[in-house]
């Protein structure tokens, strides 16, 4: 064979995940020259195979071997293959032999074995989707024939999220406004999370308002801005909703 520098070898320009690199494996204390595939280091498509068996705990919870703080963080990217269904989740929270991961309605985890598992620090590797959906709980609201959209986006250890409402003829409310998010809030005293933008459908004039997280660490309740403070959006408040109104609800949620 002939020995050539580095800087002498043809380039490849189109590396796949199958070629391989050499590494040299503990050099500080019994070196010895390995092999690996670009595959494993994520570099083609982002996702690096976890190699480790993971199960099944519940609708949110994945059972993961010892040490899983050393490996995953909170808002890396995880993809996984159930009764050959390849899913995308999020991870909300790291213990040490267990992952709790969100999918909204885009990804539900099912009681079934797990397989073909990989992991990802990369903001955008590749098929994760873009944005995710979920159902929205509400609270002093009766849906009927409206329309209400919740859909979320993890960057980090920020959830990014919005709803959007549209009342029907057949939409009531009886109370004060809440709203269900898809993860826990970092501080659930009354944090100020977002903005909501309230459009009277009949006169076609738009009022906005603040987000606040509620009492529970997953809910928020929408206040419009008046002048003796903000009060909490109501069938009344900031004006009596009827047909055609809508609530545009945007906000940026630590967790």
């Amino acid at each position: 064979m002939v020995n050539f520098k580095i800087t002498e070898l043809d380039a490849n320009t189109t590396p796949i995940g199958t070629d391989i690199i050499p590494i040299v494996d503990d050099p500080g204390g019994s070196p010895t020259t390995q092999k690996i595939t670009l595959a494993s280091l994520g570099i083609i498509d982002g996702w690096i195979p976890a190699s480790e068996s993971w199960a099944y705990a519940s609708a949110s919870t994945i059972t993961v071997p010892s040490g899983a703080a050393l490996k995953y963080k909170k808002g890396d990217k995880i993809k996984l293959t159930q009764q050959s269904v390849v899913k995308y989740f999020y991870i909300v929270s790291v213990a040490d032999t267990v992952l709790t991961i969100v999918g909204g309605t885009t990804s539900s985890l099912v009681a079934e074995p797990i397989t073909s598992n990989y992991y990802s620090h990369k903001e955008n590797p590749i098929g994760f989707p873009d944005i995710f959906t979920y159902t929205v709980a509400l609270t002093n609201i009766t849906i009927g024939s409206g329309v209400i959209d919740g859909i979320f986006k993890i960057i980090g250890n920020l959830c990014h999220v919005w709803i959007y409402l549209i009342w029907a003829a057949d939409t009531s409310c009886s109370g004060n406004q809440t709203f269900s998010i898809p993860i826990t809030t970092l501080n659930n005293s009354e944090l100020s999370v977002g903005t909501a933008w309230m459009i009277d459908g009949g006169s076609a004039v738009g009022y906005i308002g603040v987000v606040p997280t509620a009492a529970s660490s997953n809910l928020v309740i929408p206040r419009y801005n008046q002048a003796a403070g903000y009060s909490p959006i109501t069938n009344a408040v900031p004006f009596t909703w009827a047909n055609t109104d809508s609530l545009n609800i945007q906000m940026i949620i630590p967790f």
